[in-house]
């Protein structure tokens, strides 16, 4: 508790050198090197609009986030929205009606892509972080605004059963349990297959 109340000494001081570091970490803004089929493929790709989501899955899914959790550059938390949305029919009124109604049509945009460029950048923007990763290097981290985070989750939720299909067999992260087939699988091929080389990228 006293940690809490006196911030985490662990956590690496976001200055000048936290500063220049990250900035090494994001490679300078360079040209688009695509050729002009892949350019025309890009523009011509259209996924199929997502008309409407289930107000009660939209509700479910808030409601069923976790608390205490950092927020982005926009200060808001999942308790936040927790409280604006209300806890089901039977305590709302006319003012969380009216909330989500309005909340659901921006998920709606942000799920189909459709946002304005005037407020394009509150969007799409990461606040970038260093996290401690060694006595002289860091790990850059960034966070996102809470509107991106649902809007992601619903797109997830929508989708899964999609994902989950296309990476069967090759892609464990996304499974219950992920970890520890990942781990398993590792090891079975290690003793079936010693003389295999191992390749184990850091995602």
């Amino acid at each position: 508790a006293y940690r809490v109340l006196t911030g985490d000494r662990t956590r690496l001081p976001q200055d000048s050198w936290a500063y220049e570091m990250l900035k090494s970490k994001f490679p300078e803004q360079c040209k688009i090197h695509l050729s002009t089929e892949q350019n025309d493929a890009l523009k011509k790709f259209k996924p199929p609009p997502i008309e409407d989501i289930e107000m009660h899955h939209l509700e479910q899914l808030i409601l069923s986030q976790g608390n205490q959790i950092a927020h982005g550059f926009d200060h808001l938390r999942h308790e936040h929205l927790k409280k604006l949305i209300g806890w089901g029919n039977s305590t709302a009124g006319s003012l969380e009606y009216e909330f989500r109604s309005l909340y659901k049509y921006i998920i709606l945009r942000l799920m189909n892509g459709n946002i304005p460029l005037e407020v394009r950048p509150l969007y799409t923007d990461t606040e970038a972080f260093a996290a401690p990763k060694s006595a002289t290097d860091i790990r850059p981290l960034g966070k996102i605004n809470l509107d991106r985070k649902i809007a992601a989750a619903l797109l997830l939720k929508l989708n899964r059963k999609e994902i989950l299909h296309a990476f069967a067999g090759i892609q464990y992260g996304c499974d219950p349990k992920g970890t520890e087939k990942i781990i398993h699988s590792a090891r079975l091929g290690m003793e079936k297959h010693p003389e295999y080389d191992l390749f184990a990228p850091d995602a």
